[in-house]
């Protein structure tokens, strides 16, 4: 059995640059949170490509029923593997559109909405998740390199406050700040690695990976020992 559970959330319509940051922060996150004897992590990989995702509609479906977003599409089976069990870190990647992030990621974490209605609705029958012990990170990857990664990662790290995550940016005690809040890659052209060719980019994005693990192992540690001490 694993110590911490970390997973990877590629929130592009396509298999290619975000999916490649994403899988190198993952690595970078079990290998950090591997470097203390004795730990094992799991990573695990999910992607929206391909996946119908529609927008909340505010339908109110999730609270006559109380229960999560009733609408019928591919969201609930990505989304449960965000709350049972939740993960001890997340890794939550967008490519840039119109200098924010995608379409399905904003579609995406709307949705959760259905599950924050016990906080306002004590009767709803869905227990609100609780990610104030996952440590979190945003990953961005624009065709230019200043095509509004920054824009994108603070769009990501925004969702992810208000959700409650423990947010870590990609700054190195041994290099400085990277990617400052997020790791942020330039795609430099088409293709569906080449981001691979943007050195700093795939560094910021192992900083960031090696935060998320880091991080995970200290708040999942930290509240074992709390949990012995009640």
């Amino acid at each position: 059995m694993s110590d911490i559970r970390i997973v990877g959330l590629s929130c592009s319509p396509r298999h290619a640059n975000t999916e490649v940051l994403v899988h190198a922060a993952l690595a970078s996150a079990k290998a950090a949170a591997e470097r203390y004897q004795g730990v094992q992590a799991q990573t695990e990989y999910l992607s929206l490509a391909g996946k119908s995702i529609r927008p909340c509609l505010d339908c109110g479906g999730c609270v006559r029923r109380k229960s999560l977003c009733i609408l019928k599409d591919d969201w609930l089976g990505v989304a449960q593997r965000l709350m049972d069990p939740v993960p001890d870190g997340l890794i939550l990647g967008s490519p840039v559109y119109f200098y924010g992030v995608s379409s399905i990621l904003r579609a995406f974490t709307e949705r959760f909405t259905s599950a924050m209605k016990k906080a306002w609705l004590p009767d709803h029958g869905i227990q609100i998740p609780d990610w104030t012990k996952t440590a979190a990170g945003a990953i961005a990857v624009g065709f230019h390199r200043n095509g509004g990664q920054e824009h994108a990662a603070a769009d990501i790290v925004r969702l992810l406050l208000i959700s409650g995550f423990a947010v870590v940016g990609s700054t190195s005690l041994t290099q400085g700040p990277v990617g400052y809040i997020a790791g942020a890659g330039w795609a430099h052209e088409r293709g569906r690695d080449s981001v691979t060719k943007d050195e700093i980019g795939m560094e910021s994005a192992r900083v960031l990976g090696e935060n998320v693990g880091r991080t995970a192992l200290l708040l999942a540690k930290g509240n074992t020992a709390l949990l012995r001490q009640d």
